[in-house]
């Protein structure tokens, strides 16, 4: 659509140039002339009559012979030439009109006299709130900018080196010493231990039959083993659930009370405390924190240098968020002015301008209201004379929207002030906390002996610890599993019983729907939760053999025989706890860990803020503009026109017009409030805000506020209704007659709450993580909140002015009639100047006459046939652009970059696995496969840009204009993602049918079929189901219609065809707009695939659906229930099809999200979603490449299909694994890029010898390096792993280099890849390849468009050389790879795992990217 917008533009300038240079040719004969230049009469010539509310001097012209003017001043003012309204919202409309133009009057009387003020009049105008002009005018953003140079260049100045690393570590030590040993003295006692002993002494003497107890325990763990499965049976087979029901029918009457052993071994409960050993054990970790490196730990004397650095630290972060603070206000005042100045509040207090509640868009009204026809009698028929009075009013809005216009700034640099903000809030946290630490750092310091800081019997100690730790778990462990026999066979209540009727004689006929029935009963639910309960702890029972102690009462021994270890080694405390104490007493030493902390921060911090120069220009220019408004008010007091003079000389209306303006405000927010008809707090919210904990008593009083909104609304607008029906139709148009509607709110109260105040509330809570599922419904809230704080909902502080009406009217009566006698007198005695009249007559008029050129002589033609030819050949010249760069072409995805693509996917999952699990840990493929993306969200696609307010012209979607239809509306919201081969895509929210309660959500079914009409779009997908996520906006059955649109548009199902089952509905519709003829689309629709479900066992009729899309050549229009979750998943695989071949296989696929949030920035929000997108890629792809029945591929790309087919196919069984950030931020080390990880290159014996052979050009990796992971050649357990990852890594970097045409000769065999061939590659076989492949490529020719089109797009400066081997290149001929034998397949998983689980790797971590690696250097 914007290329035809600019081929349309191109038309135009033709033709206008055409039209200039005709012109031109006349032109030069007028310049000069009498008639030159034009008359001002000319509607063009003259700025003031472009302006719609222009009314021309004489215009209006008030005589005696006019029908209005009064006979007798005397009589009875009362008219009854036409009846007044009687409609409220008419009244409404009135009071507002009359409003407007009595406060124009009195700002024009304020301005000429000198009563008005002028910044307060401007600072109304322009919503400036609490600020005054002279605060804006003091705003210095020069040192603004100052501060922001100063924090862009503070990680410089917080130096580092190893000395000042090594203080930075002991100040975090220190801190954490302090908090362990905090509160216990110079001295530690433990006052339980003799209750603790005596009680381990009787424990040892319990008469305990363990052979016994372990008989008694083994059915109930039959009976929780027999629990669990039917709870987690998938009824594959009749045979299998019914065995299982019948077992645990015979297992249950087994299970018996273990409340026996309970009594003998549960006696004491201090056993099972061990609490009182905590103070202990903290003061114990302390130690060993502090002796496992006394280098970090002991002050040396070669320490004072790097103290004073640090010192200097903390005293340059002191001083710079000193600076913040001064900043800090102005940049609270610039945010006022050029961010929350926007939002006009409705109670906002108005002395100057009561009459224009909504600003200048208000004040541009006055002339309009002039000319309304009950306007014209109520003041006496003076209209014309109050325009010319008021003309200067006009200068003033102008003056008032160009200073209005000069306080606003675009998104980028909103942003910038918000962000400079926060950044230098943080920093002025700062401020005052760390002047204590900065003057007694040096002090803090633990020097002496280590030997001296730890007792001799550590290692004594510690295995007491352990085992007094032993005997608690297993003592509480015993009494879990007492409690939940003891429950199981006194079942109360008869539930058991009642569950075993249920599963009564099993057969294979009814063993589903039997345990259907159990599973659907609540009470099994309870049943399956308590015994979970015991699953831990019956296994710790039955392991304790692994202690190396056979029963407790062996454990209570064991305790016993190392009690004695307690004491000395409380002793032995003493010098270190002495030097804690010390330290502790060091002033501001509790500071020290935030300010290491704050520091480190801030040294590896990038700000966010960019320069402030841009900002700076436009307050300055904002500056400059309220000084040029304030000068164009002084000047207007000199306006002496009669219309003007006689105002002066009448009442002032300055308490009239606040008066008239206050009440007129409460009925305008009446009307609103009537209109809107807000709930703001659904039933479901309220539950939700009724849970909220953890905020302040003054957020807690906001929220019951809110709470109780609702209700006082649905009252209000009750008294509403009551007035509206109250509003009397008055014969008269006298002001006064408007008095017994203004009477109706007296009395009123309205709503006092502070609203903005409640929605800011709101909106902090909306960014909490806890409330995510909420976000969306809470910033719904935050704009009700919004809207209701603009309507000025608080009557009660216009009472006083609603009763001061009535007089107010009386006396504005008498104005109109008394100006309309001085506006007469004076407008009689002033004549018209003679030369004025001579003009009008028309002596010494301008000669309409002008000069001809002559058309006979040829050289005139020369310039308009030379621009004419030349405009011609753009347009056709700029038609064929368009038409070329708009073709939708087909990108064809080679088999060599499909196979890349499969062994990076399994290089990826497998470096990972490596590096991530624990050593002697257990990782399956699938499990592998999950976790990977869902850390390659988390470490390069997770979501920086906050959600749009609302899209940008460049990604909404225009349509043609229908202005019977659609209120001329030109856009409407879609995300409009355009693809490298110029597919287009539009993501929709679902269309809706509108409210008949709200105006203010409109239909938007038709606007929806326009804009499909309009971009010619035939192919429409759904993927919302119908009646709970969308509205049914297209007819279900064929030959059924549906109206939309005011019956203006009728949609028919002409056809229906269902696929998979009936999974996939593909319906063509019928389209019909009243006026225009019928056109057909394509519906497809499918619903399996929720918010809640993800269809990994089956994801066919998904690609089915991408698979339509990509064949289309026009736009094609998708949504689902948002138009961001499913809709932006099929968009960005899509978009990972496209970028395929420009990353040769090894797909980018935090570059290719981020190129679809360039359109779209809510799509892929998670690591789930960034799952899936990744398996539905890899289910598309593997489509497209199959769709050819002769299409084969070697072993190893099968056997790589299979495994990532099954991990896949695993994720729905994998649904409860979680990444271990932790873990994560441990493999990571905060140095490399997991992103990276997947490329591995296995170092050969002759890695110096092939230097540079196994690098990837496409990735500017030198040969060392492995995109982010250095591995190191330590063995893999598991040979049949270790040999998929060596075939893989050969698919993918022999592939890419072979694209790459490199030409190294490699013939020694490299023997740490264990069955793999060695690559051979001859330099003469290369050369005669190479010929081969330049020899196809002079037949093929590539002469076509369509075959230039089809090249992939160079997105990442190859040349294109590089870029034509790239893509002719074929398939490594020296490459012999065969099959790896074991790996998982589809049809042999089960049988695989018995065999080879194929479950882990073993050994010792890597190092993830040590100081040992050489720099990265970009490919040239």
């Amino acid at each position: 659509m914007a290329s035809a917008r600019r081929a349309k533009l191109l038309i135009f300038l033709a033709c206008s140039i055409l039209t200039a240079a005709s012109n031109g040719v006349k032109q030069s004969a007028d310049i000069g002339n009498a008639n030159y230049p034009p008359s001002s009469d000319d509607l063009h010539n003259d700025p003031h009559k472009m302006d719609p509310l222009y009314i021309p001097p004489g215009t209006y012209e008030v005589t005696q012979k006019d029908p209005y003017y009064p006979s007798h001043i005397g009589s009875d003012r009362s008219r009854f030439r036409r009846d007044s309204n009687e409609n409220f919202t008419s009244m409404v409309d009135r009071m507002e009109k009359v409003s407007r133009v009595v406060n124009g009057i009195s700002i024009q009387q304020g301005i000429i006299n000198g009563t008005i003020k002028p910044d307060a009049l401007i600072a109304e105008f322009l919503n400036f709130g609490s600020l005054t002009i002279s605060e804006i005018e003091a705003i210095n953003v020069d040192e603004v900018a100052k501060v922001v140079d100063e924090i862009h260049g503070l990680s410089k100045k917080l130096t580092k080196d190893a000395g000042i690393d090594k203080i930075e570590n002991r100040f975090i030590l220190y801190e954490s010493l302090l908090k362990k040993t905090k509160g216990i003295g110079q001295t530690l006692t433990i006052p339980e231990f003799n209750q603790y002993s005596e009680a381990v002494k009787e424990l040892m003497k319990a008469n305990h039959d363990q052979n016994e107890f372990l008989k008694t325990l083994r059915p109930l763990e039959a009976f929780s083993q027999y629990m669990n499965t039917l709870d987690r049976d998938d009824k594959k087979s009749p045979i299998t659930t019914g065995d299982m029901l019948l077992l645990f029918d015979t297992s249950y009457p087994r299970v018996k009370s273990i409340d026996g052993f309970g009594t003998t071994l549960l006696k004491d409960e201090v056993l099972r405390n061990v609490q009182i050993f905590e103070p202990v054990d903290e003061v114990n970790r302390a130690v060993s924190m502090f002796q496992a490196d006394t280098g970090v730990s002991i002050f040396a004397p070669n320490d004072d240098q790097p103290m004073t650095a640090m010192k200097e630290n903390v005293e340059t972060l002191i001083a710079l968020s000193a600076k913040t603070k001064p900043s800090i206000s102005v940049l609270e005042n610039l945010r006022l002015l050029f961010v929350t100045r926007h939002h006009i509040r409705g109670n906002r207090q108005l002395t100057q301008t009561p009459g224009y509640p909504n600003g200048i868009s208000d004040f541009g009204l006055v002339f309009g209201d002039l000319k309304d026809s009950w306007i014209q009698e109520a003041v006496d028929g003076q209209s014309d004379a109050l325009a010319k009075a008021l003309y200067n009013l006009r200068e003033l809005k102008t003056h008032l929207q160009t200073s209005e216009g000069s306080f606003h700034l675009d998104s980028a640099e909103e942003t910038n002030l918000m962000t400079t903000n926060g950044e230098m809030i943080e920093l002025s946290r700062f401020t005052g906390i760390f002047d204590d630490l900065a003057k007694s750092i040096g002090n803090i310091k633990v020097t002496g002996d280590s030997t001296e800081m730890q007792p001799k019997n550590i290692k004594e100690f510690q295995n007491l610890m352990r085992s007094i730790s032993l005997l608690s778990n297993h003592l509480r462990a015993l009494e879990v599993v007492v409690d939940v026999s003891g429950k199981l066979v006194a079942d109360e209540g008869g539930h058991m019983k009642r569950l075993l009727e249920i599963i009564k004689n099993p057969t294979q006929e009814t063993a589903f729907s039997q345990l259907d029935t159990l599973r659907r009963d609540p009470e099994f639910k309870k049943v399956v939760e308590l015994v979970r309960t015991a699953e831990k702890p019956i296994g710790l029972l039955f392991n304790t053999t692994e202690s190396g102690n056979n029963t407790i009462i062996e454990m209570a021994k064991a305790v016993n025989e190392h009690l004695h270890q307690l004491q000395p080694y409380l002793d032995g405390l003493g010098g270190f706890l002495t030097k804690m104490d010390t330290l502790r007493k060091v002033t501001g030493v509790d500071q020290v860990g935030a300010a290491i902390r704050a520091i480190q921060h801030y040294r590896n911090h990038t700000f966010k803020s960019s320069g402030f120069e841009k900002i700076s220009n436009k307050v300055n220019n904002a500056k400059n503009s309220l000084t040029k408004l304030q000068k164009s008010l002084a000047d207007m007091k000199g306006d002496t026109t009669p219309e003007s003079t006689a105002l002066v000389e009448l009442r002032d209306l300055f308490t009239d017009s606040q008066n008239i303006g206050a009440a007129t405000r409460v009925f305008r927010s009446m009307q609103m409030a009537k209109d809107k008809k807000l709930v703001v707090v659904t039933p479901a919210m309220s539950d939700v805000v009724k849970k909220l904990k953890n905020v302040s008593p003054k957020q807690q009083e906001q929220l019951n506020q809110l709470l109780g909104l609702d209700n006082e609304l649905t009252t209000l607008i009750g008294a509403i209704g009551k007035i509206e029906t109250s509003v009397k139709p008055s014969t008269s148009t006298d002001m006064v007659s408007l008095w017994p509607i203004f009477s109706l709110a007296n009395g009123a109260k309205g709503i006092s709450m502070d609203f903005l105040e409640i929605s800011d509330t709101i909106e902090m809570l909306s960014n909490d993580p806890n409330l995510k599922n909420h976000q969306q419904d809470l910033l719904k809230i935050k704009n009700d909140l919004d809207t209701l704080d603009s309507m000025g909902l608080d009557y009660s502080k216009h009472q006083t002015a609603i009763k001061d009406t009535a007089e107010s009217l009386k006396q504005l009566d008498l104005f109109f009639a008394s100006y309309e006698r001085k506006v007469t007198s004076a407008v009689a005695s002033v004549s018209a100047p003679p030369s004025a009249q001579n003009s009008i007559s028309g002596s010494g008029g301008i000669n309409a006459e002008t000069e001809e050129p002559d058309w006979n002589k040829p050289i005139v033609f020369i310039p308009i046939i030379l621009v004419g030819l030349f405009c011609i050949g753009g347009i056709v010249g700029a038609i064929i652009y368009w038409i070329l760069k708009n073709r939708v072409f087909k990108i064809v995805i080679e088999d060599r970059v499909y196979e890349i693509y499969l062994a990076d996917i399994i290089c990826r999952i497998l470096c990972f696995i490596k590096h991530y699990k624990q050593e002697n840990e257990q990782m399956l493929y699938s499990t592998g496969f999950k976790l990977y993306f869902l850390a390659l969200f988390e470490h390069t696609c997770k979501p920086t840009i906050a959600l749009k307010k609302q899209l940008p012209k460049n990604e909404r979607l225009q349509i043609g204009e229908n202005k019977k239809l659609f209120r001329g509306d030109q856009y409407i919201p879609a995300n409009q993602i355009k693809y490298r081969n110029n597919f287009k895509l539009a993501l929709f929210q679902p269309p809706q049918l509108g409210s008949q309660e709200n105006d203010e959500v409109p239909e938007t079914v038709g606007s929806f079929y326009w804009a499909m009409k309009t971009c010619k779009a035939n192919l429409v997908v759904c993927l919302a189901k119908i009646g709970s996520d969308c509205f049914q906006y297209f007819p279900v059955k064929v030959g059924d219609s549906l109206r939309f649109a005011n019956k203006q548009l009728v949609v028919t199902c002409k056809s229906l065809e269902k696929e998979h089952e009936g999974k996939v509905q593909m319906r063509t519709l019928e389209v019909k707009f009243k006026g225009y003829s019928a056109f057909t689309i394509t519906h497809a629709h499918y619903e399996e695939w929720t918010n809640n479900f993800f269809p990994s066992d089956n994801l066919s009729p998904i690609v089915t659906i991408l698979m339509k899309m990509d064949k289309e050549k026009k736009m094609v229009f998708m949504h689902c229930d948002s138009g961001l979750y499913r809709s932006g998943i099929l968009a960005q695989v899509l978009m990972n099809k496209s970028q395929l071949g420009p990353d040769h296989g090894c797909l980018d696929y935090g570059s290719s999200v981020n190129k679809v949030r360039k359109f779209c920035s809510g799509v892929i929000k998670d690591g789930i979603e960034f799952l899936n997108m990744a398996a539905i890629t890899f289910k598309f792809i593997r489509a497209l490449k199959e769709s050819s029945p002769d299409k084969k591929f070697s072993d190893i790309t099968k056997t790589h299909i299979d495994i990532i087919e099954t991990c896949i196919l695993e994720l729905s069984k994998n649904a409860k694994i979680e990444l271990d950030f932790e873990k994560l931020h441990v493999m990571m080390n905060g140095k490399k890029d997991v992103a990276k990880g997947s490329e591995v290159l296995v170092k050969s014996k002759k890695e110096h010898a092939i230097k540079g052979t196994n690098a990837n050009p496409s990735r500017g990796q030198s040969p060392s390096q492995i995109l982010g992971i250095k591995v190191d050649n330590r063995p893999i357990a598991d040979e049949k792993l270790q040999n998929t990852l060596d075939a893989a890594m050969t698919v993918r970097d022999g592939g890419v280099k072979r694209k790459k045409k490199v030409k190294e000769n490699i013939t020694e065999p490299d023997d740490d890849v264990p069955g793999v061939p060695p690559l051979v590659h001859d330099p003469e076989e290369l050369k005669k390849e190479d010929a081969k492949e330049l020899k196809k490529e002079d037949e093929k020719g590539m002469n076509t468009a369509e075959e230039k089109e089809m090249k992939p797009v160079d997105e990442k400066g190859m040349k294109k050389e590089e870029e034509k081997a790239m893509i002719t290149a074929e398939p490594e001929e020296n490459v012999q790879i065969d099959k790896v034998s074991g790996a998982p397949t589809v049809e042999n998983r089960k049988k695989e795992k018995k065999e080879n689980p194929l479950v882990y790797f073993e050994g010792p971590p890597s190092d993830w990217g040590s100081e040992d690696d050489p720099p990265k250097k970009k490919a040239k």
